[in-house]
């Protein structure tokens, strides 16, 4: 027999909930849980809205269109390596966009030979 989940929801901006409950906030347009013996309310993320503050994600990101903007850095915390696969471009307008590498290269860099 399949469980049924139930949100409690509410208009309230800042709901008091007890540990582990998931509410459904019409206000902000969002689903939060709470956690700890003094809940701290989170929120998990909104579907199709921009959001602000810091995403911390932990393990494997697949994805078969992820869009980002703005500056973005790619590490690994670890001191592992970052590693880029397929047709990579880097730069959207021919002639004002630079490419600035503060490393040594290792390997090769091979041009297209049907540039002309």
């Amino acid at each position: 027999m399949a469980a049924i989940l139930k949100l409690r929801r509410d208009t309230s901006a800042s709901p008091s909930l007890v540990d582990g409950e998931l509410f459904l906030n019409y206000t902000t347009g969002t689903v939060q849980f709470a956690s700890g013996s003094t809940p701290l309310v989170s929120n998990l993320l909104p579907l199709d809205k921009s959001i602000s503050g810091s995403i911390i994600l932990d393990g494997d990101i697949t994805g078969s269109n992820l869009r980002l903007s703005g500056d973005i850095t790619a590490r690994d915390i670890n001191a592992r390596n970052v590693r880029l696969s397929g047709d990579i471009f880097l730069g959207d307008t021919t002639g004002s966009d630079n490419i600035y590498v503060n490393a040594s290269f290792s390997g090769s860099l091979l041009p297209d030979t049907d540039i002309v």
